[in-house]
């Protein structure tokens, strides 16, 4: 009798033990599923409205999940930097898959760098028209943003390493039911500027101060 007590006891140990382990992969699958509207209802709660489902008169749950639609792209707005290596023969070189704008290029040299020119993408391809697709080991003389990529003239023929600002687009979000996929790193972003907008037109500053310290915490950016 003691012994199927102790079983019992220990089975249910074991099983705790597991859910333990388990509940954090749960947590994170789900917040990698917020829609607009899970969203919403954390950016009114951050706010400590008494309905954090409907908000109130002045801040309403469609205000709040337009401000999480607006802080998704304020998000994704904020400029990125990467570098990349050329290779011989090489003309083009993929960016980002979301690239929006490419801002700047430069070729990195030993002690200094050379910015270089940014043309149109007809521009660039009269460009390797009249030359032949020759290669020129001398240098580059200008680059070209053609969708996610960005291609260089003339092509290279030597290993350098660009660096380069640019910033992307996030999703389209149209509808309360979709889902955010966003980067896990940035959801809790888009969750505090979301409430940063949202608590400006509540008309509450304090709660307004509060999340910029902490976007400003987690993203070493100041926004505009």
């Amino acid at each position: 009798m003691s012994e199927g007590r102790g079983y019992k006891v220990a089975r249910k140990i074991v099983l705790f033990a597991v859910l333990m382990v388990l509940l954090p992969f749960t947590t994170r699958a789900s917040d990698s599923s917020r829609t607009v509207a899970e969203m919403g209802y954390r950016v009114l709660g951050n706010l400590n409205m008494a309905d954090t489902v409907n908000g109130n008169d002045r801040c309403n749950s469609t205000i709040a999940k337009k401000a999480v639609r607006d802080a998704t792209a304020d998000v994704y707005g904020i400029p990125k930097a990467k570098s990349i290596v050329t290779a011989s023969g090489t003309m083009g070189y993929l960016v980002d898959s979301r690239l929006e704008n490419l801002m700047m290029a430069m070729v990195k040299k030993t002690r200094w760098g050379i910015v270089l020119k940014m043309v149109p993408f007809e521009q660039w391809r009269e460009g390797l028209n009249q030359s032949g697709n020759v290669n020129d080991t001398a240098s580059i003389d200008y680059c070209s943003q053609h969708g996610d990529s960005i291609y260089l003239y003339p092509i290279p023929a030597s290993v350098d390493t660009i660096y380069l600002i640019y910033t992307t687009y996030g999703p389209h979000l149209w509808t309360d039911t979709n889902v955010v996929t966003v980067p896990a790193e940035l959801y809790t972003p888009i969750e505090y500027m979301a409430t940063i907008k949202a608590a400006v037109i509540a008309g509450k500053d304090d709660y307004a101060a509060k999340y910029m310290e902490l976007y400003k915490a987690i993203t070493r950016i100041t926004p505009e």
